[in-house]
């Protein structure tokens, strides 16, 4: 998640989110909304390990899988002045795992 004011505002991508093997998405005032998306859930297999990179400049949020761009999309609907980064996860079985996590200011 970045840009992440309240619990009801904030920009999010990853895996085997919104039934596609990548999504971006948006949460603005409690709405979730699918900002982009490619693949099929399906796609991704358990205990496969991905190396994710969500870069977000100005109102291009980008998502990155191995080094590799797997979905860009442009919004301006979050910019807020302050906001914070966090992770989150949502698997049928409870578990994940996060490694090697940074933040950088772009």
């Amino acid at each position: 998640m970045t840009r992440f004011t309240t619990r009801d505002s904030y920009y999010y991508a990853g895996i085997a989110s919104w039934g596609q093997k990548y999504a971006i998405g948006v949460v603005d005032a409690g709405v979730d909304t699918k900002l982009a998306g490619t693949g099929a859930a399906a796609d991704i297999k358990p205990e496969e390990t991905h190396a994710l990179r969500f870069a977000v400049q100005g109102s291009k949020l980008t998502l990155y899988d191995g080094g590799r761009e797997v979905l860009s999309v442009v919004d301006p609907t979050l910019v807020p002045t302050e906001s914070f980064v966090g992770l989150q996860s949502s698997t049928a079985t409870g578990k994940t795992s996060f490694g090697n996590v940074s933040v950088h200011a772009l």
